[in-house]
C-alpha cells in the first residue's frame, strides 16, 4: 500500500521583514542590470519575486525597479502575518503601503493563468525549501511567462552549519530532508553549484552570470532560445488581467 505524501509547507520557511535583506541580492540585481545593459536591452521595469514569503526583499527590489509583482502560494498570501505589530495578509500590507499599483500580488496559480510578462524573475531563498515537483512546476511557469530576452535570477543559501547539523538527524526525503513543523513538514536541500546549474539547463535556462560563493548559489539565467508564446485566444478561466507587459 502506497504511503501518503508528507504535507510539506514551504511557507513556514519564510523569514520576516525584520530580517536583513538576503545577502548578495544587491549584487545579483547589479549583475542582472549589467546583462541587460551589455545586451542592449532597456532597463527592467516589471520584475517579479517568485516566492515572496513575508516581503523580506521587497524594499530592495523597489529601490531598483519601478514595478514589482509578488508571487507566492494561496496559503502564504491569504493567511495573517505580523507586520510591525499589525496582523494582516500580504496583499493587505501591499495595498496599505504601495499605492498606484507599483506593487501587485498574485498566487502562483493566478500567475500561471495570467498574461503577465516580467522582464526579470527573482527567486530568493526558495529553491532550497521546495521539493522537486514544486521546483519543476515553478520553472515551467517562469519559462512560459518570462520575456524572451528576460533574466531568471536565483539566490539560494547553502552550507549553513546549523542547518547541516540538523539534517544529520532529520528524515531523508527525495533529494533533501524533512523537518517536523506544527503538524506538517518543512523541506531543505543543500545545493552544489553544478547541480543547480544542471537543473536550470534541464528546464530551459542557461546560466550567464555566476556569482556563487561558499554560502550561496547565485546565478543570473536566460532562456536557452527564443520561443513563440502560446496563441493569445480567449483568456483562461481565472486568468488575471494586468496593465503590465514587456
Amino acid at each position: 500500500m502506497k504511503l501518503p505524501s508528507p504535507k510539506i509547507r514551504p511557507e513556514s520557511s519564510a523569514l520576516g521583514m525584520k530580517m536583513p535583506t538576503s545577502p548578495l541580492l544587491t549584487e545579483l540585481i547589479a549583475g542582472v542590470m549589467d546583462i541587460r545593459r551589455e545586451s542592449g536591452l532597456r532597463p527592467a521595469r516589471l520584475v517579479m519575486e517568485y516566492g515572496c514569503g513575508l516581503l523580506r526583499n521587497l524594499r530592495e527590489l523597489r529601490r531598483h525597479f519601478p514595478q514589482v509583482c509578488l508571487v507566492d502560494t494561496e496559503l502564504q498570501l491569504t493567511r495573517f502575518h505580523d507586520f510591525g505589530g499589525k496582523r494582516m495578509t500580504v496583499p493587505e500590507y501591499v495595498r496599505r503601503h504601495y499605492r498606484h499599483r507599483s506593487v501587485i500580488t498574485l498566487t502562483d496559480r493566478q500567475f500561471e493563468a495570467s498574461r503577465l510578462v516580467p522582464d526579470v524573475v527573482f527567486s530568493v531563498n526558495v529553491m532550497d525549501v521546495i521539493p522537486p515537483e514544486t521546483r519543476r512546476a515553478m520553472l515551467a511557469n517562469v519559462c512560459e511567462h518570462l520575456s524572451t530576452r528576460g533574466q531568471f535570477a536565483l539566490l539560494v543559501p547553502r552550507n549553513d552549519s546549523r542547518t547541516m547539523n540538523l539534517c544529520k538527524g532529520a528524515r531523508t526525503y527525495r533529494d533533501g530532508h524533512l523537518f517536523s513543523n506544527h503538524g506538517a513538514f518543512t523541506y531543505y536541500r543543500n545545493w552544489l553549484s553544478d547541480e543547480l546549474q544542471r537543473f536550470c539547463r534541464l528546464h530551459g535556462f542557461d546560466v550567464v552570470h555566476d556569482l556563487s560563493r561558499y554560502r550561496y548559489c547565485c546565478f543570473a539565467c536566460q532562456l536557452k532560445k527564443r520561443r513563440k508564446r502560446k496563441s493569445s485566444g480567449k483568456r483562461p478561466t481565472g486568468a488575471v488581467s494586468t496593465k503590465y507587459h514587456a
